[in-house]
């Protein structure tokens, strides 16, 4: 069977996770503007989504040296789903892939992105290592985003300088953000969010313009 062809049978086995299939209730449906329209919506990404398991199938065909790690219960590192207790606090994270680098002799975080963006900051790479070093007792100081649309590794994060006390840190100083109502906006990621419509902050581009 060839990746279209897998494309297609996944497409069509998942079409019920995708609200734009639901047609049983479409009273609260909103006709977007086409300035304002995201274009990669569904026909978008099974235009183009294949095109992204093709980068990943060649990539990992290329990358031999680059293997599945496998946990000590011989379950394969492919997403993990944690939810580690950080000073009473539960942290849920779901870890793409930890491969181990034959080259290198070192296991290493790979989260996958279907964006067009590579992130800079390596904090949610330094979350997973966090997870997986209190859940797996296993110490990972190097992560990589995998950007589907190069079909390439990002350059690597070190992640060494975020230890536990920092971490740790963190989620105390975003708990207690939560506790007191604090959530500041995100002006940048508004497209990306499903709450704009309820967000009282939120401002349509196009009225800036």
């Amino acid at each position: 069977m060839s990746i279209l062809e897998h494309w297609n049978t996944w497409w069509q086995a998942t079409a019920n996770e995708r609200e734009e299939y639901n047609l049983s209730d479409t009273s609260n449906w909103r006709m977007a503007a086409m300035k304002s329209r995201n274009p990669e919506d569904g026909d978008w990404w099974y235009a183009n989504g294949y095109k992204f398991l093709e980068n990943w199938v060649q990539w990992r065909e290329e990358n031999t040296h680059m293997s599945i790690a496998k946990l000590d219960d011989g379950t394969l590192a492919i997403e993990l789903e944690m939810a580690p207790v950080v000073n009473g606090v539960t942290v849920k994270m779901a870890i793409d892939r930890v491969f181990y680098d034959s080259f290198n002799k070192e296991y290493v975080i790979v989260d996958l992105k279907t964006g067009k963006t590579t992130p800079h900051s390596s904090l949610q790479l330094a979350f997973y290592a966090y997870g997986i070093r209190k859940q797996f007792g296993l110490n990972i100081t190097k992560g990589y985003y995998w950007m589907a649309r190069k079909g390439e590794l990002s350059p690597p994060h070190d992640l060494a300088g975020l230890d536990d006390s920092k971490v740790e840190t963190l989620v105390d100083m975003f708990d207690k953000a939560r506790k007191s109502g604090i959530f500041l906006p995100n002006f940048d990621h508004c497209i990306m969010c499903g709450y704009t419509a309820q967000c009282q902050w939120y401002t349509p581009k196009e009225k800036h313009e």
